[in-house]
């Protein structure tokens, strides 16, 4: 997770580790939650990476916003579940999944979970046991700021409003009745 671009500009100079996966490892050694001492050492784990600037809910090509930008990111997650439920190792009933993520990436995954979870067209099968953890997706704010040098900075609900807007993802995270009241 980390880092949402806000508006075209921002988004078309965001670099590419915001908007490819290109620079990732192919392979992770994670620790943490990860490491030999945890309970969750030999879990199998889908590290998605984040590259789409978009807070992994964007479904918008390069040739639908002035960025210039793919913001494909509700598509990579739907992706992932999709190949963790009928891939080679799959997941099988009484299974447990952690849905997580760090900033940008705990706010998306915050936004996923309930549509991966098992209802009528949800990506994974029924009986799988899920569960979220999420590092610093939520937010205090403030009123924008002028940073001598820099500008205005936005505060963070105008700029998730302008993302949503920019990356096509308004109707993916809110119905257009709760999106007016933004």
């Amino acid at each position: 997770g980390g880092y949402g671009c806000h508006g075209d500009k921002d988004c078309s100079n965001s670099g590419s580790r915001q908007t490819s996966s290109n620079e990732y490892p192919a392979s992770l050694q994670l620790g943490g939650l990860f490491s030999p001492q945890s309970p969750l050492y030999t879990a199998n784990v889908a590290f998605v990476p984040y590259c789409s600037s978009d807070a992994h809910v964007g479904d918008a090509g390069a040739d639908e916003n002035a960025a210039k930008v793919h913001f494909r990111g509700a598509r990579i997650v739907r992706a992932v579940f999709s190949d963790l439920a009928s891939g080679p190792t799959g997941i099988s009933p009484g299974d447990l999944v952690v849905v997580g993520g760090q900033s940008a990436g705990a706010r998306g995954a915050m936004l996923h979970i309930d549509s991966m979870a098992v209802r009528s067209g949800g990506a994974l099968p029924a009986g799988i046991k899920m569960v979220g953890l999420f590092d610093s997706g939520f937010w205090v704010d403030q009123a924008e700021i002028l940073v001598p040098g820099q500008g205005v900075v936005q505060n963070l609900t105008n700029h998730t409003r302008t993302l949503l807007s920019v990356a096509a993802a308004s109707s993916f995270v809110a119905p257009p009745e709760c999106r007016q009241l933004l």
